[in-house]
């Protein structure tokens, strides 16, 4: 099969949320509290997402929040940034009709947002160039795969399932992750070269335009202080479908020895960068794991 990148088009971003991306790219959540409340609260939708969210019971807070600016000053500037970026995505790619696609889109939003978490905790941990930016990066590094599902359902959709390698005659196919090259041979595009253009169209940061162009080469970024975020978003993102689709799933984190290749590579790469040992490294990551599971979960009901 093959297609063009023009061939999709690039949801626009609604003027309250490109607000919000606005304050998130000046790296001002914390200080641009007043800026932040008024973009919220001027879009209903993404405001009811925003407080239904703060009143549930993964913030565990005490009394019940009627308001933006009390969830802002309750929470801060930051998480309620977060929230709101969570809510505008599902803005932009909406549920799905077949149930195949909705399991992909619910793999997508989970796994987006347990990569922007532990990203998150990463880049801060490390203290790398740009971590303010990393839970922005975090989210939107699959955006392209979004894009796909959102306007070739059925035939993207298929791609993401397959039978297991131990599968038994008659079992069902699993939802998988499938590879890159699997993707493209089975749509015709490249999701990471997509993701480019949702960037650009969006006017993301640069630095989170790297994380999306540069996720399969982190070595190839030109601009030295992006690579160590770029890196530390791969890991998050391979860490977050090895353990998001593996069957039982458990809270648990598995070991290293049972992690992927491409992880094991990865987590190697960052670690000789940030001249770290690997162990220390997955330790790190794994204390993250059951707090990243959780918010992806609280986050997507």
């Amino acid at each position: 099969m093959s297609s063009s990148l023009d061939d999709y088009l690039i949801p626009p971003l609604s003027s309250s949320l490109a607000q919000v991306l606005a304050i998130v790219s000046n790296n001002a959540q914390d200080q641009a509290t007043r800026p932040l409340t008024e973009a919220v609260a001027s879009d209903p939708a993404l405001s009811a997402y925003v407080l239904r969210r703060v009143n549930s019971p993964y913030y565990g807070v005490s009394r019940h929040v009627e308001s933006v600016d009390k969830a802002v000053r309750l929470l801060g500037g930051q998480t309620v940034c977060e929230i709101a970026l969570e809510a505008g995505l599902q803005q932009v790619f909406p549920y799905l009709k077949t149930t195949a696609a909705q399991n992909v889109y619910n793999a997508l939003m989970a796994g987006s947002i347990m990569t922007a978490y532990l990203a998150q905790k990463m880049a801060g941990a490390l203290r790398v160039p740009h971590h303010q930016q990393a839970y922005l990066a975090g989210l939107l590094q699959q955006v392209g795969r979004l894009v796909l599902l959102q306007q070739k359902q059925q035939a993207y959709a298929a791609a993401w399932y397959a039978l297991p390698a131990d599968a038994q005659a008659g079992d069902a196919h699993a939802l998988v992750c499938p590879s890159r090259a699997s993707e493209q041979q089975a749509i015709g595009v490249d999701y990471v070269a997509i993701g480019q253009k949702v960037a650009s169209h969006w006017h993301l940061p640069r630095v989170v335009q790297a994380c999306i162009r540069y996720q399969f080469s982190p070595d190839e970024v030109v601009h030295v202080p992006y690579r160590s975020i770029v890196h530390v978003t791969r890991v998050a993102n391979l860490w977050a479908y090895h353990t998001l689709l593996r069957a039982p799933s458990t809270d648990e984190p598995p070991a290293l020895a049972d992690a992927p290749a491409a992880f094991s590579d990865a987590l190697e790469a960052l670690a000789h960068l940030r001249k770290k040992s690997p162990e220390g490294l997955f330790e790190h990551v794994a204390a993250h794991h059951a707090d990243a599971l959780a918010a992806a979960d609280a986050r997507t009901q």
